[in-house]
Formats: C-alpha cells, sequence, structure tokens
C-alpha cells in the first residue's frame, strides 16, 4: 500500500497546484526512483480505449528509450485521472454517462499495475475529491474489484518495445490489434 499512498500524496500536491488531475502515469522501479509523466489528451486519446492504448503503448517507447528504463526495472505502474463515480447496486443499473447522473461524485481512479517476476496484477482505486471553497483533499483510498483495463500493459509494451528499431516496432505494431499482446 505505500506506493498508492505516495502517488496520491504527489496527486494531490498536483491537485493543489493546477486545480484539477489530468492523466498521468506514474512510474516506480526497483531503486524506488518515481517518475511521473503527463499524457498528453491528444486526437489519438480521444479515439476510445484503443486510441488510449496506443497513446499509452507510445508513452512507454519513449519514457523507455529516454530514460535507458527495462520492464525489468519497473515495480509498480500507476495511471491517474479524474472521473466521476455513480454507485449503484446492481451492474445493470450503472448509467453510460456517469458525468450526467445528479447523485456523482468526482473522484481520482488511479489504475494500479504490479509486476513480480513472473506476475503482472492489476488493481483498481476510487479516491473521492473534497472541493471546499479553495481547498482540495482527497478522501480515503478504496481499493474496487480487479480492473479489465489494457491501458497500463500497452505502457508496459510500450517500454518493451524501446528495444526495437523503428522498421520492427512497426511491423510488430500492424500485426496486433490489441497493444497488450506484443
Amino acid at each position: 500500500m505505500g506506493n498508492i499512498l505516495t502517488v496520491l500524496d504527489q496527486a494531490k500536491r498536483y491537485m493543489l497546484k493546477q486545480g484539477k488531475h489530468d492523466p498521468m502515469v506514474f512510474v516506480i522501479t526497483k531503486e524506488q526512483q518515481s517518475y511521473r509523466l503527463q499524457v498528453l489528451e491528444t486526437q489519438q486519446w480521444n479515439k476510445g480505449a484503443l486510441g488510449r492504448k496506443k497513446a499509452l503503448l507510445l508513452l512507454g517507447r519513449s519514457f523507455a528509450q529516454e530514460e535507458c528504463i527495462t520492464t525489468e526495472m519497473i515495480t509498480a505502474l500507476f495511471f491517474v485521472q479524474e472521473m466521476w463515480f455513480v454507485e449503484r447496486e446492481k451492474m445493470e443499473d450503472l448509467p453510460d454517462s456517469p458525468a450526467q447522473e445528479p447523485d456523482r461524485r468526482e473522484c481520482l481512479g488511479v489504475l494500479e499495475l504490479q509486476t513480480g517476476e513472473q506476475t503482472v496484477e492489476q488493481f483498481f482505486w476510487k479516491v473521492d475529491i473534497i472541493r471546499h471553497g479553495g481547498i482540495i483533499d482527497l478522501g480515503p483510498a478504496q481499493k474496487m474489484e480487479q480492473p479489465e483495463s489494457g491501458l497500463l500493459t500497452g505502457f508496459l509494451a510500450g517500454v518493451i518495445s524501446a528495444q526495437w528499431d523503428n522498421g520492427e516496432f512497426r511491423r510488430r505494431l500492424d500485426r496486433f490489434q490489441n497493444v497488450g499482446e506484443f
């Protein structure tokens, strides 16, 4: 739980300065080095789930090449973004767009990916954003059900791809529909 608390502390400090939290990837290495990468909301990002996976794949590739980071060096990844959250008793009662619901709550959604020698585990955390006047605070982190997301596996695939030249990267990317399948 230590890494999530560190990430939430950094997220809160960012929100206090900016008034919001842009989508970001946090990378934690075995040496306890921490990187914070802002995700640019480009046209690719706004093309849905596949566009977001591709954007994170390219971000992971660029990051790994610039910082000389390999997947073996990474112990945890976090994707943090603001979101609207609505709770319902039954899954089928969940709205398509929580932003339109009167009982919505503003939250930070934190997708966590922990890597081990032979394992990769993903978790999702929901943290209420509390705004009062000019003050921003975060509620307690609530661990949710196991997520089905390819965002951070896409980022990790980008880190793996940093070892390939541009030609090999394009050939492999053309063969796969799902960027997490490298």
